[in-house]
């Protein structure tokens, strides 16, 4: 158990999981919401994937600049930031719903926004997470990250399944906001060091461009960068098709939406409970490898089944394959990069989080022309030919010493 929770005895630290249980429950229930009112808006499962295809574009955009900000600035006060505008956008969407004025621009505008504001804020939170803890606690750090979504995924879904059948949408968009106010609470105690004061010098245009030639002239992190690519259009991407799958193929309703995102929840939890355990991993490249194939062939089983208690099973194994592959990918990259160039590398890891919004709109595109099943079992068939032929060749990954070296040499 001391191995479980080293890294919650960093006291700061423990104030950033607070913070990130709280914001992670909110984005959780939004995307939720999000998925059912334009569901609701417009019937149409192309106009699911799309507002959540619209989102991610404002991620993949933003996220580059998002990393040169989190290497030059406090990360605490562009959390801050961006959560409170997180909250004023998502206020006035709860009113809008609640006078029934809401239109899909609406949706469209909000997603755009919250794009935008998580190309800030992923960079920013795994950078403050290395600030806080250093080198040896990382891995745990990042999982222990995950596991609090995980836990927040898995009260917040069946919470807002439940606003959204009983006390109605709009209610629902006012309870998420509440929760991303909570989180600000404990971030406001965080005390961590500003961004390494040299990148100030330079312009951004410049610090952008460092950072991106860095990744593109580095083998492994720009194979690793491009495999997550997919990881996240076709692996978290599945997340587009819940709703439709829970109405249309399960017929669960929104209830058994909540609990489809609950398992998936729990699953992810329970696979960063494995992850912490196991401390430092040695071999990261290694379990990198073995987690990406394993996401592909997990999306397929899921896009087959058509029993609600297997698909819960499937859910939360899918969700476990991925957040332990994120935590892996984070604390891989992060141990791979130099020490000034870290919130850029992040940075672009926050580019590939955005095309999960870009997947789930390739998802809604086939489900409309065909079916969501088809449309998962193409996107996990995507994923198995990808690492077969970028992540497979990689010799770095199968050498457990490259991650052992003391970073402040490179």
């Amino acid at each position: 158990m001391g191995r479980l929770f080293s890294s919650l005895h960093i006291v700061d630290y423990r104030r950033l999981w607070f913070f990130d249980l709280f914001a992670a429950a909110g984005n959780s229930m939004e995307q939720l919401a999000q998925g059912w009112l334009v569901l609701t808006i417009t019937d149409s499962p192309f106009w699911v994937g799309a507002v959540l295809g619209i989102r991610g574009i404002g991620q993949i955009c933003f996220s580059p600049l998002g990393g040169v900000i989190a290497d030059r600035f406090n990360r605490v006060r562009i959390l801050q930031v961006s959560h409170i505008l997180r909250i004023a956008m998502l206020m006035a969407l709860g009113f809008l719903i609640y006078s029934d004025q809401i239109e899909l621009w609406h949706c469209i505008v909000l997603a755009v926004s919250q794009g935008l504001l998580q190309a800030w804020v992923t960079p920013s939170t795994k950078s403050l997470a290395f600030d806080l803890v250093g080198a040896k606690r990382l891995l745990n750090a990042l999982a222990a990250l995950h596991g609090a979504s995980d836990i927040a995924r898995l009260v917040g879904s069946i919470l807002v399944g439940f606003l959204i059948t009983f006390a109605g949408m709009g209610v629902a968009y006012f309870v998420i906001s509440a929760f991303f106010a909570a989180s600000l609470i404990p971030l406001s105690f965080v005390r961590a060091k500003s961004a390494a004061q040299k990148n100030i010098g330079q312009s951004f245009f410049a610090n952008l461009k460092a950072g991106v030639q860095y990744a593109g002239g580095h083998k492994t992190i720009r194979r690793v960068l491009l495999f997550t690519v997919l990881i996240e259009a076709f692996g978290f991407g599945h997340q587009v098709m819940l709703p439709v799958i829970a109405r249309d193929y399960l017929e669960v309703g929104a209830t058994g939406l909540g609990f489809l995102n609950a398992a998936a929840g729990l699953g992810g939890l329970l696979g960063i409970v494995l992850l912490g355990l196991a401390g430092d991993v040695r071999a990261k490249g290694v379990l990198l490898l073995g987690l990406g194939v394993g996401v592909g062939v997990s999306v397929i089983l899921f896009g087959l089944s058509d029993w609600f208690a297997l698909s819960l099973v499937l859910s939360g194994v899918l969700r476990a394959g991925l957040v332990t592959y994120d935590s892996t990918l984070n604390a891989t990259l992060i141990l791979l990069a130099v020490d000034s160039l870290r919130g850029r590398i992040l940075g672009l890891v926050s580019v590939a989080y955005g095309f999960t919004s870009v997947g789930g709109f390739a998802y809604g595109i086939v489900a409309s022309l065909y079916n969501a099943p088809l449309a998962l079992a193409l996107g996990g068939g995507v994923i198995i030919a990808a690492w077969a032929g970028l992540m497979l060749p990689i010799q770095t990954l199968r050498n457990p010493a490259v991650f052992e070296s003391d970073i402040s040499e490179k």
